[in-house]
């Protein structure tokens, strides 16, 4: 029999509370297990969820509207091309990129060009407004890759413009002709890209030119201004003297014609008196006629009545 001291000795105390401790955890590890078993369905079909709607990303892709998608498989280009919506591939096999073929704005920065007498002018932005066909997206993607604006618009601007330049002189590029430049480019690129890509307008900045030039253009400027301004002025001025020439050409012939018109009102009413006194004459004279013609009967017929009495 172990003695009461013994029982109650620290080194008793902790062997009890290490049992103690073993068999809360083996209790614990036993209850684990057993929740372990009862969630392990519910883990398995969650896992299988979460790796189907992984794949399912992966496999599937959206195409807004305005654009259609190439794929690459392999880096080889395929033949599939689709449009807007939801579309499937092979994840990690089957690549693919997006390409528009609606109106886009395309822009060229710093084109250099120099002019026939030998300056540099700089365009430091050209803007140009392009749509590729829908149908013809295949194969220029399949020449020139998805940025086939870099080889197809980009370095025929450049060509062009120092093209354009080289044939003409500043004045020429900076004033005479540079309303025309957008226009040219356009109707050359539309002659090499149609019916592709169709160039829908491509406008010019304005070149840059070395600062003297440029301030001789601008002194130019101003004073064409003032010429323009003083011909105008003289314009208003010439113009109000021929107002007022027409107006007192008017005014005179107002005055002739009223002049006139009174004067044949006098001579009308005068041809009218005349005319009233000569009426008035020839009734006067129709009656002393007619006053003679009568005494003549009366005297006639008293020498025919004293001729009869006289005769035997």
């Amino acid at each position: 029999m172990l003695s009461t001291t013994h029982l109650t000795s620290p080194e008793h105390q902790n062997d009890i509370r290490e049992a103690t401790t073993r068999r809360i955890r083996r209790q614990t590890m036993a209850d684990d297990y057993c929740c372990c078993d009862a969630w392990r369905p519910t883990i398995f079909i969650f896992s299988i969820f979460i790796s189907l709607m992984i794949i399912l990303f992966l496999c599937t892709h959206q195409v807004q509207e305005g654009n259609v998608a190439v794929y690459y498989r392999g880096g080889v280009l395929l033949d599939t091309v689709n449009g807007p919506g939801f579309h499937y591939k092979l994840p990690f096999v089957t690549s693919f990129k997006i390409v528009k073929v609606v109106p886009r704005e395309f822009l060229i920065s710093d084109v250099r060009c120099g002019t026939s007498s030998g300056i540099v002018l700089v365009f430091e932005m050209i803007k140009v407004i392009s749509q590729l066909q829908i149908n013809a997206v295949h194969e220029i993607v399949k020449h020139y890759s998805v940025n086939y604006e870099k080889l197809l618009i980009d370095e025929k601007i450049r060509l062009q413009i120092n093209h354009f330049c080289s044939n003409r002189t500043v004045h020429e590029v900076y004033v005479d002709d540079f309303g025309r430049i957008g226009e040219i480019l356009r109707n050359i690129l539309n002659g090499d890209l149609l019916p592709n890509i169709e160039i829908m307008g491509v406008r010019v900045e304005k070149p840059t030119i070395p600062r003297l030039i440029r301030d001789n253009y601008e002194q130019m400027e101003i004073e064409k201004t003032r010429v323009s301004i003083a011909l105008e002025h003289r314009k208003a001025v010439e113009t109000e003297a021929e107002t007022k020439k027409n107006k007192a050409i008017i005014e005179a012939e107002t005055v002739a014609k009223v002049a006139t018109i009174q004067n044949r009102i006098e001579i009308d009413q005068k041809k009218k008196e005349w005319e009233m006194k000569k009426f008035e004459a020839a009734k006067v004279e129709e009656k002393q006629r007619a006053a003679a013609d009568l005494t003549y009967y009366l005297v006639q017929k008293e020498a025919m009545g004293n001729k009869k009495l006289l005769t035997p």
